[in-house]
């Protein structure tokens, strides 16, 4: 028996490569289509040095939760796993973001506390740079001279994430309107989901009463 190649009949998501290296045509006999498992729809996932295993890990939860009936369900919970994948991605652009602005935000922090000592460092732009080099290597937490610049404009160590997120507010901004596009689009295909489910439950339960009209 033949079958289409968008779907794994009877396998977890984590063993669909190693299934489609087995047989790549033919479904096995041997494996029962039961369980919600048994529909799982192939595609792209995971970009490169994205984490695969983390991918496969919310679909099977997506699956075990919706407990998709067949292809059409199965597709849309496939829809859903993406689309909060990719809301996810765009979290962690932002964290990357954040994690490579922290030595501009040192150094905005520390013309901040110096301007207001009335010193002038707006030419000394390269030495600044090589001291928050020096402050992250020793650990911001450890560096006393920019403890006492945070302390001097009364601020602590978060700080420097809330400079950072300035710099790259509108980077940011532009990511946050695109997870809220996202959501939206998950919560569209979570209603179709439901919509869909119900037809199909009505066409049933339709077919069903006309059973057991013809029994009688």
């Amino acid at each position: 028996m033949t079958r289409s190649p968008q779907i794994e009949p009877g396998l977890p998501v984590a063993d669909r490569d190693q299934s489609s290296r087995r047989s790549k045509d033919v479904v096995s006999a041997e494996e029962p289509l039961s369980g919600p498992q048994r529909y799982l729809v192939s595609g792209p996932g995971p970009a490169s040095f994205e984490n695969a295993d983390d991918y496969d890990q919310i679909l099977n939860g997506m699956t075990d939760a919706l407990e998709p009936l067949d292809f059409i369900e199965a597709s849309f919970v496939k829809d859903m796993t993406d689309h909060y994948w990719e809301a996810r991605r765009c979290k962690r652009v932002i964290t990357t973001i954040l994690n490579g602005s922290i030595r501009e935000a040192i150094v905005r922090i520390i013309k901040m506390a110096r301007y207001q000592a009335q010193f002038d460092f707006s030419s000394d732009d390269d030495a600044l740079g090589s001291e928050a080099n020096r402050i992250i290597e020793t650990g911001i937490e450890k560096n006393k001279a920019f403890q006492a610049d945070l302390k001097k404009l009364s601020l602590d160590v978060s700080a420097v994430t809330d400079a950072a997120y300035l710099d790259n507010v509108d980077e940011i901004e532009r990511l946050q309107r695109l997870m809220a596009n996202v959501e939206g689009r998950r919560l569209v295909t979570l209603r179709e989901f439901d919509r869909y489910r119900a037809s199909t439950s009505r066409r049933d339960q339709r077919s069903l009463a006309a059973v057991v009209s013809d029994a009688e």
